[in-house]
């Protein structure tokens, strides 16, 4: 922002003032804290930093309005940074803003009175550059401000996810317990819950969004972690509460495939819980599809032993595993999306922006490579359960407990 060239007389009001600059600053300090309630106690905002705020914009004001120099905006930076770190809310912070503002134009009207050496004419030039000066440096401020709030949000969501992957993972360190980690996390130890998980394929958009806000509308607790590949989290249902609102809700905002485990009564249950919701999302057929454990008997022939899960695989997709990690996963993304379409080349390439021709030259390939033909009812029915078998397995895997609830 440009300011208009001043005159000696408004250099010399400004250097008086600046002389001054202790007194002002304190008077201001107590002014504030008498129009400004969430300033009143020295509670959120001590008054010696209130009034080292005072003394840094006072002392920035009139250096810009006597051509003084410098001209950088730290100061309302530094009192935004502060005022959010301190808990002040951001209105409360513009409303003392507002105050420090009328009361530097009454200590400037005041000065120039007394001195008698500025026109009313540069009086005028001077409210409005000073009014000018108030709107710059309340937006720096409340940039700042808004920019601490952001970090903070931002960090608290991630210490959550962490929380909510520790449980998931069954992975907690020793200093904190489950009970801890739902206490933490604002949801119950014992009681009715699930777990889902959500495909995550449209980085950065979520799979659920807003789905934490959402199901707490419908009374429904639930506590979320974002990665790369999913999105998942333990819903807390309400006492004897049934799952049907829970599906709806989901259908209701899911982009991508979803799947809800069993309910089970307690959170340290939750790892066993996860991966059986892995495996109902295997078995969903398409975006938007919400599928539970329940409805997935085919892959949970498969996935209900681990290690035969794994044998299985190599004997079915043979040499297909393979091949170079980016053609393999084209080859079974391909003939994922073939079953979920059920068996249309046209629809499968619209899904996959390729030409029908082109997947039916992948199919063929897949056919080489495992030796089954995608026609052949037989061949096709091992294909598709070791494919959303696959999709449902840890990497790292131990024998699913029985310690889930009907």
């Amino acid at each position: 922002m440009s300011v208009r060239p001043v005159r000696p007389q408004v250099t010399n009001l400004c250097r008086t003032v600046l002389r001054r600059l202790p007194v002002l600053a304190d008077e201001l300090a107590e002014r504030i804290a008498k129009e400004v309630l969430e300033y009143a106690a020295a509670g959120e905002v001590p008054r010696d930093d209130l009034a080292e705020s005072c003394r840094d914009n006072i002392d920035y004001v009139f250096r810009r309005l006597g051509g003084l120099g410098p001209y950088e905006l730290a100061a309302p930076r530094r009192t935004g940074r502060r005022r959010a770190e301190q808990g002040v809310p951001l209105a409360a912070a513009q409303s003392a803003f507002r105050v420090g503002f009328a009361f530097m134009w009454d200590t400037v009207v005041t000065e120039a009175r007394r001195d008698g050496t500025v026109p009313d004419a540069q009086l005028v030039d001077l409210a409005s550059e000073l009014w000018a000066i108030c709107e710059s440096y309340t937006g720096e401020m409340s940039s700042a401000y808004r920019g601490v709030v952001a970090e903070r949000v931002l960090r608290r969501e991630q210490e959550r996810s962490t929380l909510v992957g520790a449980l998931l993972d069954g992975r907690l360190s020793d200093g904190v317990t489950a009970w801890e980690a739902t206490s933490l996390l604002g949801l119950p130890y014992h009681g009715r819950f699930v777990v889902v998980s959500a495909e995550a394929i449209d980085l950065p958009r979520q799979a659920l969004p807003g789905v934490e806000r959402r199901l707490a509308g419908h009374g429904l607790g639930s506590a979320w972690r974002h990665t790369p590949d999913e999105q998942a989290g333990i819903v807390s249902l309400r006492a004897g509460g049934a799952v049907g609102p829970l599906l709806d809700g989901l259908a209701a905002l899911a982009s991508a495939r979803v799947g809800v485990s069993p309910v089970f009564d307690a959170v340290d249950q939750a790892p066993a819980a996860l991966q059986r919701a892995r495996i109902a999302m295997a078995a969903a057929r398409g975006r938007g599809d919400v599928r539970q454990f329940e409805d997935a008997p085919l892959p949970l022939l498969v996935t209900g032993s681990p290690t035969a899960a794994r044998r299985i695989e190599r004997q079915v997709l043979g040499s297909l595993l393979d091949l170079p990690a980016e053609e393999r996963d084209v080859l079974l993304e391909t003939l994922r999306v073939w079953f979920d379409t059920g068996g249309s080349a046209v629809a499968t390439g619209e899904r996959l922006f390729c030409h029908p021709n082109t997947v039916r030259h992948r199919l063929r390939a897949v056919e080489h490579h495992t030796g089954r033909s995608v026609s052949d009812p037989m061949s096709s029915a091992e294909l598709y359960v070791t494919l959303a078998a696959r999709r449902g397995l840890p990497d790292a895997f131990d024998p699913l407990g029985d310690d889930l609830v009907d």
